[in-house]
């Protein structure tokens, strides 16, 4: 086997384990939320932010990769494309599930379904709590 064989070899066996890796980080930091908390549909008039930063359960790191909305009911976590075709899906968490741990100057450390999120305070704010007004 030539040089480019070898190198060729090497890239092949480097993603194979990487993709491994990533889907093992996601499935231990993100699934959780995923599983007990499914996506649906965020209603009329929601609060929007694209590309926040995230990080889940001290392995994930999701720098702008998260868009987030809220509503009076949920919070409503999507990733970006680029998150989905690599498999991770979306979530929206019950407000009341939304457990806040420590709060910072910009950043919010919640935890939801036992993972430790932490991102930005106004993404992961309840409406009410923000002084917003419900839309009717």
């Amino acid at each position: 086997m030539g040089t480019a064989g070898i190198v060729t070899l090497i890239l092949v066996i480097d993603l194979v384990v990487m993709s491994v890796l990533v889907r093992a980080i996601v499935s231990t930091n993100w699934e959780p939320i995923v599983q007990r908390y499914p996506a649906v549909e965020p209603l009329p008039g929601s609060r929007r932010w694209n590309f926040r930063s995230f990080q889940a359960g001290g392995m994930l790191n999701m720098g702008w990769s998260v868009h987030v909305m809220s509503d009076a009911d949920f919070l409503h976590l999507r990733p970006a494309q680029l998150l989905r075709w690599m498999g991770m899906r979306g979530a929206s968490v019950p407000w009341d599930k939304v457990e806040v741990r420590e709060r910072k100057r910009r950043t919010l450390s919640v935890r939801i379904a036992g993972i430790d999120l932490k991102g930005p305070a106004e993404c992961l704010t309840a409406p009410a709590e923000a002084g917003v007004a419900e839309i009717a």
